[in-house]
């Protein structure tokens, strides 16, 4: 589990970096003020995004993760009790 949320966080880190680099072109290149305010705010939107694309790929595993678990956990107490009649 470990792994994959590595593995997410550091694709979207490649992808974040990328957009940062063009983001500070823009600014370089206008060395304006109004620019460089809406590449910030640019950039929050998409770390936002990120953060949400990375919930939305995380939370689902864990969801499964956990009621896999659960299953196998009620299965192990049904047999300790069929085993335990016996």
């Amino acid at each position: 589990m470990i792994s994959t949320t590595v593995g997410v966080y550091s694709v979207n880190r490649k992808i974040f970096n990328l957009f940062t680099k063009k983001m500070t072109k823009k600014v370089r290149n206008k060395r304006r003020k109004s620019t460089e305010s809406l590449t910030i705010s640019e950039l929050i939107s998409f770390h936002i995004s990120v953060i949400i694309n990375h919930i939305n790929i995380v939370f689902p595993y864990l969801k499964k993760r956990r009621s896999m678990q659960l299953r196998n956990s009620m299965k192990n107490e049904y047999n300790l009790g069929i085993y335990s009649f016996l």
